[in-house]
């Protein structure tokens, strides 16, 4: 009996030590692996940036610059931070960098604001026009100028074809627009990789018995269309009457059956008739319909 009881209280000893040690261990698992006080600068406009937590997409960040250095950063959050733009800020923050291996990403850094020392109404000097990394723009989002094709049906077609050609009616100054990761927003970037616009993308399903007669006889998609949409461009801050719209099917290429991710193709359409007959009033304009494909 005292055997039986001695063998009970043993194992009873053993679990709660295996689960005391599990709540060590489980109270181990997040640390906290550097922290830090400094002073920063916040520019006076956010930027369109960046914000590495959570994923990486496109979001509106701070531009900060330390006081040891000259160069703006961006910094996508400063918890208990009450921002109002057109105003310079200076400000103590602290940073702290955690480490978690049950997170899916277990190491990152929070901000948080300690101290605000001065407040200024001014226009920040020498903020870059965005924080996006070459990177993402090349490999992670869909250029629209990046292929396109044209149909006229007019009486000059060779003028209306040269017109488009040259791009005028498609990348004004040079301008490429390009579609972030999601679908959700874009933007244009000038010659030198600046921001000249940005907006939202707003999309609404179709009928593919919808979709315009003019685009479909003069330029029909080259592969199985799957989907039909409807895409406005939207600007930020802009009026709603400001959205550029295209039509969008979305499909495979010819030849390809497999519904893999890589072979989506989008076909994007715009009927530029009415710029056109505005633009050569004299050319005899039926139709003009562009096409941009982009696969996935």
């Amino acid at each position: 009996m005292k055997t039986r009881n001695l063998l009970g209280m043993l194992l009873l000893f053993l679990c709660t030590a295996a689960l005391g040690g599990c709540g060590n261990d489980e109270t181990e698992e997040r640390k906290i692996t550097g922290h830090k006080e400094y002073v920063l600068t916040v520019a006076s406009e956010k930027r369109l940036g960046m914000a590495p937590s959570g994923g990486s997409f496109l979001t509106q960040v701070y531009a900060v610059r330390k006081k040891s250095s000259a160069q703006w950063e961006a910094l996508a959050a400063i918890a208990g931070f009450d921002y109002e733009p057109g105003y310079e800020y200076e400000i103590r923050v602290s940073e702290t960098s955690y480490l978690d291996y049950r997170m899916g990403d277990p190491a990152w850094t929070e901000h948080e604001l300690l101290e605000v020392i001065s407040k200024e109404e001014k226009s920040s000097l020498g903020v870059p026009l965005n924080f996006i990394p070459a990177w993402y723009y090349e490999q992670s989002c869909v250029c629209l100028n990046a292929e396109f094709r044209h149909a006229v049906d007019a009486d000059r077609e060779e003028e209306i074809a040269d017109d488009l050609e040259s791009g005028a009616a498609l990348s004004p100054e040079g301008l490429r627009r390009y579609i972030a990761p999601g679908f959700e927003h874009w933007f244009l970037l000038d010659a030198e990789k600046n921001v000249a616009a940005q907006g939202v993308l707003r999309s609404e399903r179709k009928e593919y018995g919808e979709f315009p007669e003019t685009c479909r006889r003069l330029l029909p998609p080259e592969g199985e269309v799957l989907e039909y949409m409807q895409w406005d461009f939207l600007r930020d801050a802009g009026a709603e009457g400001d959205a550029e719209r295209y039509d969008v099917l979305v499909g495979r290429r010819a030849g390809v059956r497999s519904p893999a991710r890589e072979s989506v193709r989008l076909w994007l359409y715009k009927d530029l008739t009415a710029y056109y007959r505005g633009k050569y009033p004299e050319a005899g304009v039926r139709a003009v319909v562009i096409c941009h494909k982009a696969d996935i």
